[in-house]
């Protein structure tokens, strides 16, 4: 039964280790050359495996492999910009639309952390 289950699963097991393999890139301290050469080993790895999506992942990676390098340089990303503005997109259609921009503007501050929880409009 044990060795079914086993069977059974490797593929999701592969495909495991292979994100793993990538996300664990960019959790180590190392130099944009180390980088280069862990990101263009991972895509070997993930180009000669049956996943299709790794597959076209690993062939991004190569095509924007010297804008993804900028990471080990400078540890920035506009992940905050882009939670901001998902939080913005999703309170416009949850409203359609807002007449008062300040009220919806203390909704974004809100939802985005910088307004406490209670407050909900200008006193």
């Amino acid at each position: 039964m044990l060795d079914q289950l086993k069977q059974d699963n490797e593929p999701l097991y592969e495909a495991y280790l292979l994100k793993e393999m990538l996300l664990s890139i960019f959790d180590e301290d190392i130099t944009r050359d180390e980088a280069e050469h862990s990101l263009l080993e991972w895509c070997q790895t993930a180009e000669r495996s049956v996943f299709r999506p790794f597959i076209k992942l690993a062939r991004q990676i190569r095509i924007r492999l010297s804008i993804l390098l900028n990471w080990f340089k400078h540890h920035i990303t506009n992940a905050k910009a882009e939670a901001v503005n998902n939080v913005i997109k999703s309170l416009l259609k949850r409203a359609y639309g807002y007449k008062d921009f300040e009220y919806f503007r203390l909704k974004v501050l809100q939802k985005c952390g910088y307004l406490m929880e209670c407050i909900t409009h200008l006193v």
